[in-house]
């Protein structure tokens, strides 16, 4: 993964979990008083600006919780100017000689097209939107001065309010890391180390650490105070498409989707995944703890990113790897480059080889990581890539072993295991049978220190209870969620059918003010006194169930009234609610001519095949309220874990069906001792869902999975009629 110093920030790299906020806003600069030297090229700021922002200091330093030492000096270009400053920057930490070596592993390895040339695509992705930077080595901080560019069209999209608000987000974020400077001297961290698994680690935290307090500053409480937040980021920042697709209009979305994935997801992880261990960190010990980190023991890997507990409690050090000198078996090659993939890199190049419908399986097959190291060797145009894995376990390393092999199918690499440690080596084919052998003998005699990771000592530090951070007062959420600017960004993150929080919570907060309480209400009694949620506590409890219950009835009573369908010639035609769906191929496959009713939810069609042991269903079923079909993903997952006592994702993502945006997941479950495997269609059609679920069991999915593919694929909404000619007047006839 690519690590650089002069990265700004950027909408999509930083702003997602929310929306894809813009640039920060800079007015023609006047005379300004005297202040920290800038840069021969960049302007001093209005007066107004730097007023602005004086105040947005001051929001830092809350949020973060520590003073600035020192001003900063601040000034402005425009979009132009912040563009060629930013690739200049670049191009000086990572030059030709220092991109081209990871260029050329990303290649070996299959993650980016050969002619993809990383030195005038990269600084060019990494600058097409962002909005601001701070320089650590020189001490300043620039903004762009873009009014009629891109912050018209977010003023458009989110009115003028919102709009200067998501500017005030990124001014935050730099300002933090001017905080982080004084106070650690970021320079200190090797954070930039290209190719490094320990460096991509650091620069969560820095990173992590600013996106918090942007987001604290723009919440107005402390991201770690929000209920369930932990698990919330964690749900959203699985696929980092799905949470691009969210806002798809905002700047720099095409250009981060169409991103190669370990592009992609490396820019993204520094903010959102080190956002979530920052979170757990704040949780666990306060602000004492999260400087702790910074001063004295910074995490060491992304595993301990991916799972915070292995910093914050049973402390995970990654193995020490030592790459062997390899001249002796590859004579005539000289060493290209070296790094190391950490856990999270080993997901991505798996997700990425494997197909995203492979996510969840790459997950798991680099979840058992404990330590690694590549390197590339060339002699003339022949290559040689050699990779050493180790692993926690030899569960672990034959998981990841299928996993690589699938990923490199035979031809491609060697792939062997040995205990704990797995090898791929790729290009070796023109070494011959002896040097081969004295290759592979080299890299798995390569020396391995598992050192010793002492839990964290709290006690020692001096954290205790207190240091912890409250649990949120419900009622400030409440407060939280009439803000109009929240209630302005989920109706436009929701497009036509946008989420109405007003309607939801009324001029006094409604229904859901009332349950939350100013104190919190019987719910925040629920949520346990770490701002956790009990589920099974939560579920149990008489007064849930009721809600549940008067939900349910009030839903079943809200049952839409359907437009009547027809069955003809194996097609389920259904003008009134404008579908249609066909029947599958396979024999004995027809529809039924009476759906089976639902507790909620109301059939339209239902197909039926292997004796009645698959089906296919469409669905409608009324919502509380409208939701945007990109919050569906989610939602949805957190309730079928609650539904299911095992469950799997298969592949999931968004689809068009006749312009309709849809959202499709295949997935097994099981609970009861019975196993299924589900595939499944959601539409969002005002206040109600549209479904179209394929059913069999799990053992005969094989069996069913063409017929149920063909149904729910078949699944399409009629075009719309064309309106009726006006009736012309009588005169006009002739």
């Amino acid at each position: 993964m690519i690590h650089s110093r002069c990265r700004g920030l950027a909408p999509l790299a930083a702003l997602l979990a929310l929306a894809l906020c813009g640039a920060a806003r800079a007015e023609e600069a006047v005379e300004a008083p005297p202040q920290p030297k800038l840069p021969e090229g960049v302007q001093a700021l209005s007066q107004d600006i730097q007023d602005r922002l004086e105040g947005l200091v001051k929001g830092a330093e809350k949020y973060r919780g520590l003073p600035g030492k020192a001003k900063v000096a601040m000034g402005q270009l425009d979009r132009e100017g912040l563009k060629k400053k930013l690739v200049h920057m670049f191009k000086e930490e990572m030059p030709p000689e220092t991109l081209d070596p990871i260029q050329k592993v990303y290649r070996a390895f299959g993650l980016i097209p050969a002619e993809l040339d990383l030195n005038a695509y990269y600084p060019q992705l990494l600058t097409s939107q962002v909005g601001g930077f701070y320089e650590p080595k020189e001490k300043y901080l620039v903004l762009v001065n873009d009014p009629e560019g891109q912050n018209a069209q977010l003023a458009k999209q989110f009115g003028a309010e919102l709009a200067g608000r998501m500017d005030d987000m990124v001014m935050v974020h730099e300002l933090t890391h001017a905080l982080q400077d004084q106070h650690f001297d970021l320079s200190k961290y090797g954070h930039d180390a290209p190719l490094s698994d320990a460096a991509a680690a650091k620069l969560a935290l820095i990173e992590g650490d600013a996106t918090h307090v942007m987001y604290s500053h723009f919440f107005g409480m402390g991201m770690e105070r929000v209920p369930m937040v932990e698990a919330s980021l964690k749900m959203m920042t699985r696929n980092p498409k799905d949470l691009i697709a969210m806002m798809p209009e905002m700047p720099g979305a095409k250009e981060m989707m169409e991103a190669p994935a370990i592009i992609r997801d490396s820019l993204l992880f520094s903010y959102m995944q080190g956002l979530e261990f920052v979170v757990a960190v704040r949780k666990a010990g306060g602000q004492k703890l999260l400087d702790y980190a910074f001063v004295k023991d910074p995490p060491k890997s992304t595993e301990q990113i991916l799972h915070p507990e292995k910093w914050l409690a049973r402390r995970d050090v990654p193995v020490g790897l030592e790459m062997p000198d390899l001249a002796g078996p590859l004579p005539g090659y000289a060493k290209v480059s070296q790094g190391t993939w950490g856990e999270f890199g080993v997901r991505v190049l798996l997700a990425d080889l494997l197909g995203d419908a492979e996510r969840a399986q790459a997950e798991k097959a680099a979840a058992g990581w404990g330590g690694d190291a590549f390197a590339l060797y060339a002699k003339d145009k022949a290559e040689v890539l050699a990779w050493i894995t180790e692993w926690d376990g030899e569960e672990e390393a034959r998981e990841f072993e299928a996993s690589t092999r699938a990923a490199f199918p035979e031809g491609r690499a060697a792939v062997l295991r040995g205990g704990t440690r797995v090898l791929l080596v790729k290009g070796g084919e023109a070494l011959g049978d002896a040097a081969r052998e004295n290759l592979y003998k080299a890299l798995f005699a390569a020396k391995a220190e598992r050192p010793a990771s002492p839990d964290l000592d709290y006690a020692a530090l001096g954290i205790t209870d207190a240091d912890k951070p409250p649990s949120a007062n419900m009622g400030e959420l409440a407060k939280m969620l009439q803000d109009p600017s929240m209630q302005k960004m989920l109706e436009n993150m929701g497009g036509d059918g946008g989420m109405d929080l007003k309607k939801l919570m009324g001029e006094d907060g409604g229904e859901l003010a009332k349950l939350l309480g100013e104190d919190g209400g019987e719910l925040a009694k629920l949520l346990g006194g770490d701002g956790g949620l009990d589920l099974g506590k939560l579920l149990s409890d008489p007064n849930v169930q009721a809600m549940a219950m008067q939900m349910l009835e009030q839903m079943q009573k809200n049952k839409p009234k359907l437009g009547k369908g027809n069955i003809q010639d194996g097609v389920y035609t259904n003008p009134g609610e404008g579908l249609r769906i066909k029947k599958p191929d396979a024999e004995g496959w027809a529809f039924s001519e009476t759906p089976t009713e639902l507790p909620v939810g109301s059939p339209l069609a239902e197909l039926k095949g292997d004796g009645g042991k698959a089906t296919v269903a469409v669905v409608t079923q009324p919502l509380p309220m409208p939701v945007p079909i990109e919050m569906l993903p989610m939602s949805m997952e957190m309730g079928l874990k609650m539904q299911f006592e095992t469950f799997k994702k298969v592949k999931s993502g968004f689809v068009d069906r006749n312009g309709q945006k849809g959202y499709e997941m295949e997935f097994s479950g099981g609970a009861g001792g019975e196993n299924v495997h589900i595939l499944q269609l959601v539409f969002i059609k005002g206040n109600n869902m549209l479904m179209i679920v394929g059913t069999t069991a799990e053992d005969a999915w094989e069996k069913n999975r063409k017929a149920i593919e063909q149904a729910v694929g078949s699944f399409e909404f009629l075009p719309k009629a064309a309106p009726a000619p006006e009736k012309q007047p009588e005169e006009l006839k002739e």
